[in-house]
Formats: structure tokens, C-alpha cells, sequence
């Protein structure tokens, strides 16, 4: 999150079903933990890693060539919800990559791949 306030821009990718192995590595690490390079991890399950050019904030940003498309968005404003802050952003660029997937939704993560139930955190774990 620290890369999106310091550039003002971030890539958001739309996932298919075919990438449901890597929700682990993308939706439950951080990238800076000096241990977890989600780059290498995607790319050793098979994922090929593009880069997108945002030459306007003079930073390229890493995507899955298999995702079904990806969104490249500049921050307009920041406004603080609570304990955290959401990224009011406009549409800069976009790109179709494949249409020959469905689209990863976390109902599908919950059925298929044993994400947990929404709601707050369980201090069973």
C-alpha cells in the first residue's frame, strides 16, 4: 500500500477461475515481508508475469497475463474510513487479456477452495 501513496497509481486485475490456486499468495501475504516475493510465487505456479508502462508516474506495475483483464488506476483523492484509508481513483488505462475464463469470485473461492466465512476475524485460530 505504501508503492499506491507514494506513485498515486495501481494495477487492479480481474482474476478467472483458472488462477483460484493464488489467492493464498496474493490475497493473504504482503509484499513487504522481506520473505514473500508474490512475483516469483506466482510465476513458480505456472503464472506468467507481465509489466504494464504507467510512464505518466514513471513506475511499471507487474500483471497475470492470464487474467481476464486488468484496470490501470490513478489516485484522485484519499479518504479515511475508519482505521483505514480507501483510494478514490479514476480508470487511466485498461486491457482485455482473455475472455476464455470465468470470472474468481469469492463465492467460488468459499465453495471450491475453503475460504472462510465472512464476518470478523475468529481468535480460534
Amino acid at each position: 500500500w505504501e508503492a499506491v501513496k507514494r506513485d498515486g497509481v495501481f494495477l487492479l486485475q480481474l482474476l478467472g477461475r483458472e488462477q483460484a490456486s493464488l489467492w493464498r499468495i496474493l490475497g493473504q501475504t504482503s509484499a513487504k515481508d522481506a520473505e514473500v516475493d508474490k512475483i516469483a510465487s506466482v510465476e513458480g505456479l505456472g503464472e506468467s508475469v507481465g509489466w504494464v508502462d504507467a510512464a505518466r508516474h514513471g513506475v511499471v506495475l507487474p500483471y497475470m497475463k492470464g487474467c481476464i483483464g486488468y484496470f490501470v488506476l490513478e489516485v484522485e483523492n484519499w479518504v479515511l474510513c475508519g482505521d483505514h484509508e480507501w483510494a478514490m481513483s479514476k480508470v487511466h488505462d485498461w486491457a482485455e487479456c482473455s475472455s476464455e475464463d470465468e470470472v474468481l469470485t469469492t463465492e467460488y473461492l468459499r465453495s471450491s477452495w475453503g475460504l472462510g466465512a465472512p464476518g470478523p476475524p475468529s481468535d480460534k485460530n
